[in-house]
């Protein structure tokens, strides 16, 4: 019987002496957590890839690949529009935000007392709502359903000021939109979002009527669609 034998291959990484990365008078628990330098993660690969015959050029592109998915991906900004308040109409409206966030808007509001709405509603009776301080959130039904939609619905039912309803083609699959404030998303963030409902929402420096009224039993019971007439008309 031959005993066999394995043989490792062993890598061996220098590494160059340098100062505490620690900032001065900063005690060991009050120091923040800092991320591995690039030398030290290609230092590293470099060791596993050679050790598995990896080639150099694929090392690189790998090392390119990790730096770009570590790399955070730009935070959604809140575009600010200013609008005044208080102008009424009973025509429709061609508003250059989609969805829109004020500007002129139907003499009756949308009911915003956490309501969800199924269908599209009517964009000019929601704009009012925002006039009173309501958070209008909107989605795409062909892009946001399931969980994501479920969270949606878990940030607005309930929550007095607020309202949710399916905007088809909008620009991207979620927007949060508060007089004269909109933060559009390409994909559900629900921080981003309470962070928006807690800033805006009934916010006395944002909306002309704040705490105004958002009940609208008529509105409720027969919500109007995109394009019909005003109730007033």
């Amino acid at each position: 019987m031959t005993n066999s034998t394995r043989r490792t291959r062993r890598c061996s990484v220098h590494r160059e002496e340098r100062p505490s990365e620690r900032p001065e008078g900063v005690t060991a628990q009050e120091s923040p957590r800092l991320l591995p330098r690039t030398d030290d993660v290609f230092v590293r690969l470099r060791c596993v890839t050679s050790c598995a015959g990896v080639p150099a050029a694929a090392l690189t592109v790998l090392v390119a690949v990790l730096a770009t998915a570590c790399s955070p991906s730009p935070a959604a900004e809140v575009v600010e529009t200013p609008y005044a308040g208080g102008q009424h109409t009973t025509t429709s409206v061609d508003y250059p935000q989609t969805p829109p966030v004020g500007g002129p808007h139907d003499p009756q509001w949308a009911d915003c007392t956490g309501t969800v709405y199924p269908a599209p509603i009517r964009p000019e009776n929601a704009v009012h709502s925002l006039e009173h301080g309501a958070v209008w959130i909107t989605y795409d039904p062909d892009r946001v359903d399931g969980d994501d939609l479920a969270v949606l619905v878990g940030l607005v039912e309930g929550q007095q000021a607020t309202m949710l309803s399916p905007y088809p083609d909008q620009p991207t699959p979620i927007s949060l939109q508060a007089w004269g404030h909109q933060l559009a998303l390409e994909e559900l963030d629900a921080g981003a979002a309470e962070d928006f409902l807690t800033t805006y929402r009934l916010a006395p420096d944002v909306a002309p009527e704040p705490g105004a009224s958002c009940e609208m039993p008529a509105f409720l019971d027969a919500p109007l669609a995109p394009g019909d007439p005003s109730a007033y008309a």
